[in-house]
């Protein structure tokens, strides 16, 4: 199963790469795994699009995994408490 690494913090940063460190822009529809490195007190790691509503907890620091079906659209990361500031996106592809 493909792997995709999230990372919100330290400070304010948020992101969204794949195995090999580079930036997610576009993903074939399919099953990945996600697993999240959450850093900050403040922020947390929130993904939305079809089928999929997944978060960290805000004011909680740690590491979380999950295992996700992205489909055709495009998916949202952000963070709850920072979302104007703290956001991504991406598309997914047939």
């Amino acid at each position: 199963m493909p792997a995709l690494f999230g990372k919100v913090g330290p400070g304010k940063t948020i992101s969204l790469k794949n195995r090999a460190g580079k930036p997610v822009r576009k993903l074939k529809a399919g099953t990945y795994h996600l697993q999240v490195v959450d850093l900050s007190k403040l922020a947390n790691f929130h993904m939305l699009g079809r089928g999929v509503n997944l978060a960290t907890p805000v004011r909680k620091k740690g590491s979380y995994g999950w295992s996700l079906t992205v489909k055709v659209g495009t998916y949202r990361f952000f963070s709850d408490p920072q979302r104007k500031l703290l956001k991504g996106s991406f598309k997914v592809t047939a």
